[in-house]
Order: structure tokens, then C-alpha cells, then sequence
């Protein structure tokens, strides 16, 4: 009988006496990711990469230590149409390690970035734009052998990462990044953007494999290759933002009237004739965009402007004309789609700026159009299988479903534009989508090459909604589109900035846009698009140095119009050959995306960034040190750069139940936890 007792008393007793060691294992690795995620910088949501928050890490320590940004500082300067930016943050060592540092930061999209300086005590080290992966083999290279490196690399065209190697104990160092941008004009206002921070982008597909070093809060995966890259980790909701001090110069030429900053406070001045200057009136926390609007006084407002820069025989030119506008909007039937982002990182603040505009566009409909409503987040949901005419009934279900609206889950924007593109009615109406969304969104490249493929004859409106959308996306979504981006930053805004919209959808727009050059000419954008109302033409060109003439025209309201002008430049400008190039690149991309040969384009775009000095997809800026500084027996390493929450995230509902700060190996741990309670059952069945 005794065998049969112990055999008994063994599935009692000894299978848990099996298990014991492996859950002791888990147990403390738990404890341990916990303990060391309570001694990082809690590592929050990854929602708006905030400048200046740069994470300095050692072995000696068991974290992240964040190095305080002693001075984050921006100095814009705006002749005519052309802005040139340098953006300075200073950064500290506190700590007596040696340590490294890399940081995600956002830039205006469409910018030539061609300067680097790494500022170190009284020694100024100059960057140089080299082949991306020449560009990191250098900097790898320094950073073993203890020189101080810095490499700054495009993510996105909105999206870059500088890596800071070897920075000493109690150091402090300066990085120094310009840049070249057009300002853009439209609605009769100038308008200039500088974004202090993203939103959290979601990672659709299925994960490439498991990255327990990766320096990003998501993991790689097949629709988003790179998604550990643009994922930086993000400081917690309470820790105090970093700051930003910024002035705008602006050398205009002619009286402004209207100078508004519409997110931050301002102080304005006249310095001279036509010249004014903007501060921010204190320092300000770096938690959303960054915008300045000024108006030409109204008897002064451009209609056409031409700006030139002659580099030996060659002439880069930038040219701007104001097509015609109605007196009265265009009366016709419309078929009005209008899709509604309801995803997690439009909680809050942006969820009702997006209601508030989706509710305005319903009252503003004719009773001759057709409209749907399509909301999203992990699913897309059509209100109606077909659109409906606009009716007391219909207007009021409409209004009513936007009311029941809430923002969580996913963002799933691939199956809201399958349905919103949907054109199989054949009704003959202008078509119009008008897409409300932040674009956090990390597969652009797949979305924006759905967009080319099945528009048809619709027209793709998109409106930014937030602190800080993805601006990248939502222009070159628009532009794929055939139609116009939209940002709506606030509530008080939904007023101005839908009336205008609603505005351009009702009037005619130019077609058929055409610009012809008497010579032999490489101008961008090479097919010009759509223009609406208060939209100007803008063209980039290149050609050999000599007068000559352009002939603007596209088709009016049913009619032909165009009109001619010398290419006499009106003012002289610089940099004009770097934002000629940057708008090459751009439409070089947007081909590759309807090509079958992506090395030939990828080759392209390497070579015209190298010829013009500026970063790309492919070309990096990398300054190097010629003088080791860390002795080879100190250790340095890599972390990433925690940012601020952006103003108006609910991080809650970006994250889900995780707490904030939950790293990548956490989460696997919890998720074997549960795995192996779940087989317990199964295990334990076997003795009985």
C-alpha cells in the first residue's frame, strides 16, 4: 500500500514542489523589471517626442538618469517666402559616469536640414552630410574608440533621431541643428509651424521578433518596420516638461497687419520698417506645436512673387502666383464622406475638437448633397450601408451618432479609407472625403500608396486635429488625395479653421493646373495640384541662368485661364537650391510608391541629397571628434530619449491598462505569467 500512498500524496504535493523553482524564477524577474522600471525615469506613453528631454544611461547605473535640458532655444528668421531656422538645446551630465545619448525630435515636414554643430566647452565640431550607412559607421566607429560623435538621421520627413556619443561626467554640451523652410501662403495669411512634440503613433501588423534592448517602447514589425526607431519612450504625465525659448524674425518687405500666435503668448515689435520681431513672452513648456499667422496689410497682399538664387550657371528659382477667385461658391449636388478618427490618442482635448468640426460640416450641407459618416479605431464603422440625402431625419441621426462618439482602441486607418474610397455607386456627384483624424500612424508609406491607388474621382480632404498630428502624413495624404490638410489645434479654432474648409469644398477649384517654362526646366511639384480657394500656385524650379518666361494657366469654373510672367526675380534669396532638392526628393518618393524598381528611386534620392548637402531617407549629418576623450577603460552606452506627454493626451487610453512606463520586458513576463496559469489546469490533470 505504501507505493500506492506515495503516488497518491505526489500530485498533492510534489508538482508543486516542481513548479516552485520556475515561478521563484518568474517572481523575481518580475520584481526585478519592476524594481528597475520604479529606479528609470518613469517610461510613460510614447506620445509627443518633446524637444530637449535627452535620457543619458551607463552600466554603472540600474536606469534611465534624465539630463535637464539647461536651455532649449529657437531662432527663426522669415525673408518673403523662406525661413531659416536654428534650433539650439544645451544638455548636462549629472552624473560622474560617462555616458550616451540618443533623442527623437520633430521638424516642420518639407525642411532642408544641412547643419550640424556639437558645441563642447570652447570647441565647436561641424557636422557633414555623408551616405546614411558611411554616416553611422563613422560615428559607431568614434564612439568605441572615446571620441565625441553626434549623428543626426531622418526617420521621416518629420521625424529625426540624433545619437550624442561619450558625453563626460558633469558635462555640458550644445547641439546646434538648422534648417530651410517654405512658408506657406494661403487664405490670404502667412503661416509659420514649429512642432515642440508628436502624438504617440500607432503600430498596425504582426511583430518582427522580439526586441528586449530595443531603445523604442513598440517592437519592430511588418507593416512598420522601423518601429522601435520612431517610438521613443516618454516622461511621466507628472514630471515637469521641458521648456522652450523661441524668437521669429520677420523681414517682410511690406506693412503686416495681424500678427497672431494662436497656441502661445507673444511679444510683438516693429524693429524697423517692414521688419518685426516675435518672443514668446516666457519660457514655455515644449508640449504642443508651435504657430505664428500674419497678414499682409490688405492693400499689400502679394498676387504674385518670384524669389531667385544663381548659383554659377544655374538659376533656382521659387515662384508664387494667386489664381482667380469667385465672387459666388459653386451650386451643385455633392457626395459628402466624412470619417472620424476615434481611436485612443484622440482622447480628450481632440476628440471634441473632431466632434465639434465633424458636427459644423453636417449643418453646413446643401439639401442637394449625399452624405455618411464612417468612424474608426481597431474597426471602421459606416453609419448607413449607402449615403443619404440631407433632411431634418438625416442631419439629426447624424448629429445624434456624433454625440454617442468616445476615443479608444486602435488606428486602424486602412479599413476607414477601403470604405471612405468605396466608389462603386458610379453617381456622378462630386465626390468629397473629408478625413478628421491626428495621423498617429507609423505605416504612412502603405496608407498614402492606398490613397494613389484607389482615389478615383474622389477628392481626399484631410483635418489635423491636436496638439500635434503627424503634419507629414496628413499633407502628403491630401496631396495623394487631390485636396488640402486642415489643422485644428484647439477648440476656439474649429470655427475659423472649418469655415475656411467648408469654404473651399463649396467653390469651384482650379484644374488641369499647368505651369510652362520657355526653356529647359526641372520644376516640383511635376503634375501641379488641384487649387482651392485662397490656395496659390507654388512652384520650385531649376534652369540656366538667363531671363525667360513661365505661362501659369488650368481650367477656371469650366473655363480656360492663364496668364504669363517674366522670370525676373524679384528679390534674390539663399537656400533655394537646398528646398529645390528637398522637393525633388519628395516627389521621387511619391513615384517610388507606383514604381516596381524602389533601388533605382532609393539611388535617385541619395544622389541629390549628397549633390545638395542635406539630409534624407539616405544621407545623415555626422560630426565627428578627431580627439578620444573617454579613457578606454570607461564604459558608455546607449538609451533611449523619454519625451513629454503632449498637452491634452489621455495616456490611458494611448496605453491601455499597462501602467505607464511598462518596458517591452514586462510586458513579455506578465505574459508568460498568464500562459503559465493557463496550463496549470492541463499540467495538473496529468496525475489525476
Amino acid at each position: 500500500m505504501a507505493p500506492l500512498l506515495s503516488y497518491a500524496v505526489r500530485p498533492a504535493v510534489f508538482r508543486w514542489l516542481h513548479l516552485a523553482p520556475l515561478l521563484l524564477c518568474l517572481g523575481a524577474l518580475f520584481a526585478q523589471a519592476q524594481q528597475a522600471e520604479e529606479e528609470l525615469l518613469p517610461l510613460d506613453d510614447l506620445s509627443h517626442v518633446r524637444q530637449g528631454s535627452l535620457a543619458l544611461a551607463s552600466p554603472a547605473w540600474q536606469g534611465l538618469k534624465l539630463s535637464p535640458a539647461v536651455a532649449t532655444r529657437v531662432h527663426m528668421q522669415v525673408t518673403g517666402l523662406v525661413a531659416r531656422v536654428r534650433v539650439e538645446q544645451r544638455f548636462t551630465n549629472p552624473s560622474d559616469q560617462w555616458v550616451n545619448g540618443t533623442y527623437l525630435f520633430p521638424l516642420p515636414e518639407q525642411t532642408a536640414v544641412d547643419s550640424l554643430r556639437l558645441v563642447v566647452g570652447e570647441r565647436v565640431i561641424e557636422g557633414q552630410i555623408q551616405p546614411r550607412d558611411t554616416a553611422r559607421a563613422l560615428y559607431q566607429q568614434a564612439k568605441r574608440e572615446g571620441k565625441k560623435a553626434s549623428l543626426v538621421s531622418q526617420q521621416r520627413p518629420n521625424l529625426f533621431t540624433n545619437q550624442v556619443a561619450n558625453i563626460g561626467p558633469g558635462e555640458t554640451l550644445r547641439i546646434e541643428l538648422e534648417y530651410q523652410q517654405i512658408v506657406p501662403y494661403q487664405g490670404g495669411q502667412f503661416s509659420l509651424r514649429f512642432p515642440m512634440t508628436l502624438t504617440p503613433r500607432y503600430m498596425p501588423g504582426q511583430p518582427l521578433k522580439v526586441q528586449f534592448n530595443s531603445l523604442g517602447w513598440a517592437q519592430d514589425r511588418d507593416q512598420v518596420p522601423d518601429a522601435s526607431l520612431i517610438s521613443p519612450p516618454l516622461k511621466h504625465p507628472d514630471a515637469p516638461p521641458g521648456a522652450v525659448a523661441l524668437k521669429v524674425e520677420i523681414l517682410a518687405g511690406m506693412p503686416l497687419e495681424g500678427i497672431v500666435s494662436p497656441y502661445h503668448r507673444v511679444q510683438i515689435a516693429e524693429q524697423a520698417d517692414h521688419h518685426y520681431q516675435v518672443r514668446l513672452q516666457e519660457t514655455e513648456a515644449a508640449n504642443r506645436d508651435f504657430v505664428l499667422n500674419w497678414r499682409p496689410r490688405a492693400d499689400s497682399r502679394p498676387t504674385a512673387a518670384l524669389f531667385s538664387q544663381v548659383q554659377g550657371n544655374e538659376q533656382y528659382g521659387l515662384l508664387m502666383l494667386m489664381p482667380p477667385s469667385s465672387e459666388q461658391p459653386q451650386v451643385q449636388a455633392r457626395e459628402v464622406v466624412f470619417v472620424l478618427d476615434t481611436s485612443g490618442s484622440m482622447a480628450s482635448a481632440s476628440i471634441l475638437q473632431a466632434k465639434a468640426a465633424l458636427a459644423m460640416g453636417i449643418r453646413d450641407l446643401s439639401p442637394l448633397d449625399y452624405f455618411n459618416l464612417i468612424e474608426f479605431s481597431s474597426q471602421a464603422r459606416a453609419l448607413w450601408r449607402e449615403p443619404q440625402g440631407v433632411n431634418a431625419d438625416s442631419v439629426a441621426e447624424a448629429l445624434d451618432f456624433i454625440d454617442g462618439l468616445d476615443a479608444e482602441g486602435g488606428t486602424e486607418m486602412a479599413a476607414a479609407l477601403a470604405l471612405a474610397l468605396d466608389d462603386r455607386r458610379q453617381t456622378g456627384l462630386l465626390r468629397q472625403v473629408v478625413f478628421i483624424t491626428d495621423g498617429a500612424v507609423g505605416n504612412e508609406e502603405a496608407l498614402m500608396t492606398y490613397i494613389r491607388r484607389h482615389l478615383g474621382q474622389s477628392r481626399l480632404f484631410t483635418v489635423g486635429i491636436g496638439a500635434a498630428p503627424n503634419s507629414y502624413f496628413m499633407t502628403e495624404a491630401a496631396e495623394a488625395g487631390r485636396g488640402t490638410f486642415t489643422f485644428i489645434g484647439d477648440l476656439g479654432q474649429v470655427q475659423g479653421s472649418m469655415q475656411q474648409l467648408l469654404d473651399k469644398l463649396r467653390y469651384p477649384a482650379l484644374t488641369e493646373v499647368f505651369a510652362q517654362f520657355g526653356g529647359k526646366v526641372e520644376s516640383y511639384p511635376s503634375v501641379l495640384p488641384d487649387l482651392y480657394l485662397g490656395e496659390p500656385v507654388m512652384v520650385s524650379f531649376r534652369q540656366q541662368a538667363g531671363s525667360g518666361q513661365v505661362k501659369l494657366g488650368g481650367v477656371y469654373d469650366g473655363l480656360p485661364w492663364a496668364v504669363s510672367l517674366p522670370l525676373e526675380p524679384q528679390a534674390e534669396a539663399s537656400g533655394l537650391d537646398k528646398l529645390w532638392a528637398r522637393h525633388k526628393i519628395a516627389q521621387l518618393s511619391r513615384e517610388r510608391r507606383q514604381g516596381d524598381n524602389p533601388e533605382y528611386y532609393n539611388r535617385q534620392i541619395e544622389r541629390v541629397a549628397m549633390r545638395h548637402q542635406i539630409v534624407s531617407e539616405f544621407t545623415s549629418l555626422v560630426a565627428l571628434d578627431v580627439t578620444p576623450s573617454r579613457p578606454a577603460r570607461e564604459p558608455a552606452a546607449d538609451r533611449a530619449v523619454p519625451n513629454a506627454v503632449p498637452q491634452g493626451l489621455d495616456t490611458q487610453r494611448v496605453f491601455g491598462g499597462l501602467p505607464v512606463g511598462a518596458t517591452s520586458l514586462r510586458q513579455h513576463l506578465l505574459i508568460a505569467l498568464l500562459l503559465l496559469a493557463m496550463c496549470l489546469p492541463f499540467w495538473m490533470l496529468r496525475y489525476d
